[in-house]
């Protein structure tokens, strides 16, 4: 499982071309933590192994890159979104340009997402509900989850 933290935003008003020729680490340092850096490094030299070109990066890079995460590591959308902002991050940064220029990238992301089914947490019967109230213990833990469960019941 793979979580994605952002604690700060900053937007550069500087000219991308004095990022040009700068290193994926030169830039990441220059905008996070060292630990953070590190994980924006990594994603950016997976990306440049995983397409194999050195230069600007275009959308079918990116595309191919997504599509051969999704399949071949079998990542979730969640997670491919997370990458995909670090990515956006040293893009912007490196060459002034941002993923969401291309569109069809974005779209391609959604629809990872959208095709994940939410997890359906377990939940009880409204007769397991029922037995529960009515079951005889004495202890005012098992009176006060009483007096709770009725509100906690959907439909119920």
């Amino acid at each position: 499982m793979s979580a994605c933290f952002f604690i700060f935003y900053f937007d550069f008003i500087s000219l991308p071309c004095e990022n040009m020729g700068r290193s994926a680490k030169q830039v990441a340092d220059s905008v996070v933590s060292s630990e953070l850096s590190a994980a924006y490094t990594k994603e950016w030299e997976r990306f440049q192994e995983d397409q194999g070109f050195r230069g600007t990066p275009k959308e079918v890079h990116f595309a191919n890159y997504f599509k051969n995460r999704r399949d071949d590591d079998n990542l979730k959308g969640s997670t491919l979104w997370c990458s995909y902002s670090k990515l956006n991050r040293i893009m912007k940064l490196r060459y002034g340009r941002r993923l969401q220029e291309w569109p069809r990238l974005t779209h391609m992301l959604k629809t990872y997402k959208k095709s994940e089914e939410p997890t359906k947490a377990p939940t009880f019967t409204h007769e397991e509900v029922v037995r529960f109230i009515r079951k005889r213990l004495g202890t005012p833990r098992h009176s006060r989850t009483k007096l709770c469960a009725p509100s906690c019941t959907p439909g119920g």
